[in-house]
């Protein structure tokens, strides 16, 4: 079993724990697939002066846990099935405009759950393209609003979520509740598509992807799922959740665990290892943006998701900011501190935008 051990601060031991959920809840949803539509082709990453592509060097892969083996992916995809005949709408709780541009607070259904996001939706007749964005745990979907509002003033629309609650690794060790919160995320993320691919004003051939945290582990699985995705710019997480680092104890019940019961559970997650998924479903490129000081995404488990990962694909290295190092843990909200929103002129936020206007 690897050692039990206590983080420095509750929310970088979460925002993992996050990652680990998201994969094991879609099995009680109904065995029907989301709908698909051709992606559009990825051209070769383009990499901006600021944050250059580089090719890792070579790094030990975290121990992946084998106790428990893992299904044929036919069957681990199963994991996120929804029903697809789910009525779908969407509501507007408010509403504004700023510079051109619409803001809006929707909720919209998934599997009986009310979804709250943020839809940003440039002025004009439109189509545009679109871009999904899955925010980290425990941060709101407002984490993105700047950089949307910034985004759809270029020409495209936008659609943040986050996580619903029941997602903290390790708080009880209940293995069953952990995966159906991480799944849960994963539909709703689909749920999103096919509500993006509901309004007249957005381009549904041209759909992109920013995730960060929880966000990126979930889009990193749902890159293996989904085809109406071109483009996956994925920031601060790992290929592995099973990573031996990640054996973090802040509640009562799992310091009171056995180790047994401890190491049972981390090996169930294995099913929830981003690096099963990552584009399996083919057709999309891929950016990575990551800081080697990042207190949560190691730089070895970043580069294990990176070396998974099909091409096109970059990966850019990101200093952290020392006046919020603190406050984003070690750069892994990359120069944002981890609450609020984040300043869209950052430059991993810059980047990622400029790649998504080559590639989607």
């Amino acid at each position: 079993m690897t050692p039990i051990r206590a983080p420095a601060v509750r929310a970088a031991r979460s925002l993992y724990v996050l990652i680990v959920a998201i994969a094991l809840a879609g099995c009680a949803g109904a065995a029907t697939t989301a709908p698909s539509l051709t992606p559009v082709p990825s051209p070769t990453p383009v990499t901006s002066a600021s944050a250059p592509s580089v090719e890792p060097t070579a790094t030990p892969m975290p121990t992946l846990r084998t106790a428990y083996d893992l299904p044929p992916y036919g069957e681990l995809v199963k994991l996120f099935d929804y029903d697809t005949t789910e009525p779908l709408g969407y509501k507007v709780t408010y509403e504004e405009q700023q510079d051109g541009v619409t803001v809006q607070d929707i909720t919209y259904p998934s599997g009986g759950h009310d979804v709250f996001g943020k839809l940003v939706i440039p002025d004009g007749e439109g189509a545009f393209p679109a871009v999904l964005y899955a925010a980290g745990y425990t941060v709101s979907p407002s984490f993105f609003v700047p950089e949307m509002v910034a985004f759809a003033k270029e020409g495209y629309a936008g659609l943040a979520i986050g996580d619903r609650s029941g997602t903290d690794l390790y708080s009880s060790l209940d293995t069953k509740a952990t995966i159906e919160g991480y799944s849960d995320y994963v539909v709703d993320l689909r749920r999103g598509l096919d509500l993006l691919g509901t309004l007249p004003k957005v381009d549904a051939k041209r759909i992109g992807f920013v995730g960060h945290s929880l966000g990126c582990a979930a889009g990193s699985i749902l890159s293996g799922l989904e085809t109406r995705i071109g483009a996956y710019a994925l920031m601060a997480c790992g290929g592995y959740i099973t990573d031996p680092a990640w054996s973090y104890c802040a509640t009562d019940a799992c310091f009171s665990a056995t180790d047994e019961d401890r190491s049972k559970y981390q090996e169930r997650l294995a099913v929830l290892n981003p690096v099963n998924y990552i584009g399996r479903s083919g057709g999309a490129a891929f950016l990575f943006q990551a800081s080697r000081t990042d207190q949560i995404a190691l730089e070895s488990n970043v580069v294990a998701l990176f070396d998974a990962a099909p091409q096109p694909k970059s990966l850019a290295w990101y200093e952290s900011d020392p006046s919020v190092f603190m406050y984003d843990m070690g750069g892994h909200s990359l120069g944002c501190a981890t609450f609020g929103s984040c300043d869209p002129a950052l430059p991993a936020f810059a980047d990622h935008r400029a790649w998504l206007m080559e590639h989607v």
